[in-house]
């Protein structure tokens, strides 16, 4: 069927998986809410944040984590 999800895994009654949502950008505006509804609905979050960001109330719940996700070049320039 087309456009149908592609189920990640199958649950029999009385059976959990836990897993965890990594959400980069956790300090912004964007980051910041999608990590709070995540958590709102029980879901284990690893908030990333760059290293010489603040953290920011409300991600309380989160595990923190501080991560550079580029890196530049001596000559200033982004490297992917």
């Amino acid at each position: 069927m087309a456009g149908a999800p592609i189920p990640i895994a199958f649950v029999t009654s009385g059976e959990s998986i836990m897993t965890t949502i990594a959400v980069s950008g956790a300090s912004g505006k964007t980051g910041w809410r999608v990590v709070q509804e995540a958590i709102a609905r029980g879901q284990a979050v690893r908030a990333l944040l760059r290293p010489g960001s603040q953290v920011p109330e409300g991600l309380q719940g989160a595990e923190i984590v501080r991560l550079e996700l580029c890196f530049q070049t001596p000559t200033g320039s982004a490297r992917r």
